[in-house]
């Protein structure tokens, strides 16, 4: 319901002059960060007017799960409880909290910010931020949902490292770690992950669109489109053909009459042209714009992920 706030709990039995480290995963439905935030607390019972003491003052949150955290001294031993307070001040109203834990705080912190770049199908760049000044760290990955321990871990001293040796088509998980000195090392991060690329074709590569209306597999729609290529079949082009090249099937299809010049892109996969002594390309395109010339841009790219240009000429396309 609207401007609700609940409370939960946690006893705890902490050491007096000792830091820990407080932490929850937590998000709600909705998108807006005004809406809904979420406070973490300590105090000695089982109350909101007990939590006198902020580990985490309030932080809006979205419909991602994102890490709420904080470190707090008690200052005599005993029994604590942690109090995570969620607010909801509009709809759809719910809030899920994930992964609470807490520990004692270490000397050595662990990483921030994840991120995974230039994701090809062999390989993949990995980065953080580094919070404690290190200069090496643990890389632990495998496939989707392995277990720490379970993975390929690495130490390297490069930040961002290149992963390399990936299979195409598959699902990551990678987690890090600071390596402040001789045992002396930071908790885990929690995963981050990520999916490579198709492995390439071999040449010769043709793609009919006969995909039941859906982007074909290890193609992929630019990531600066305004609008996005569609698929169809019949008469599912606004103006535009009644059916695919030869009277039947499926077809991509782009309306350009509302955004105009949107330059929408649609990516292949990678294609291996080792075996071609003269590469070429065709492919068959239908316009409604009988009268205004335009032009066509292919862009190649290496393994490198180097972008080249050929612009294929402006053309005035004639109905037949």
């Amino acid at each position: 319901r609207y401007s609700n706030t609940d409370w939960i709990f946690i006893p705890i039995t902490l050491v007096g002059g000792t830091s820990y480290t407080a932490e929850v995963y937590a998000r709600q439905d909705g998108t807006t960060t005004t809406n809904s935030d979420v406070t973490v607390s300590y105090g000695t019972a089982a109350s909101s007017a007990s939590m006198t003491n902020a580990i985490s003052g309030s932080v809006g949150i979205d419909d991602n799960y994102q890490l709420i955290d904080g470190t707090f001294t008690p200052g005599a031993s005993g029994t604590y409880y942690i109090g995570i307070k969620g607010y909801m001040n509009g709809s759809p109203w719910f809030i899920s909290i994930d992964d609470i834990s807490v520990y004692e705080t270490p000397s050595c912190f662990k990483p921030t910010s994840l991120s995974s770049t230039a994701i090809l199908y062999s390989s993949a760049e990995l980065a953080w931020t580094e919070s404690n000044g290190a200069t090496s760290w643990q890389v632990e990955y495998g496939t989707s949902s392995f277990t720490i321990g379970n993975g390929t871990r690495i130490t390297t001293s490069s930040n961002p490292h290149t992963l390399t040796g990936l299979s195409g088509s598959t699902a990551y998980d990678w987690y890090v770690r600071s390596i402040c000195g001789v045992g002396d090392t930071s908790v885990w991060t929690a995963k981050s992950s990520f999916t490579t690329l198709c492995d390439p074709y071999l040449a010769p590569f043709t793609e009919d669109f006969e995909n039941a209306g859906s982007i074909p597999n290890c193609w992929s729609q630019a990531a600066t489109n305004s609008e996005n290529w569609l698929f169809g079949s019949g008469t599912a082009a606004n103006f535009g053909p009644t059916s695919g090249k030869g009277g039947s099937g499926y077809y991509a299809w782009l309306d350009d009459s509302s955004p105009h010049n949107v330059n929408s892109g649609m990516i292949s996969p990678y294609v291996d042209l080792s075996t071609l002594t003269y590469p070429g390309l065709e492919f068959s395109l239908w316009s409604e714009s009988h009268e205004v010339p335009y032009t066509c841009l292919l862009y190649t790219s290496d393994a490198a992920d180097d972008m080249q240009c050929v612009d294929l000429g402006g053309r005035r396309i004639i109905k037949k």
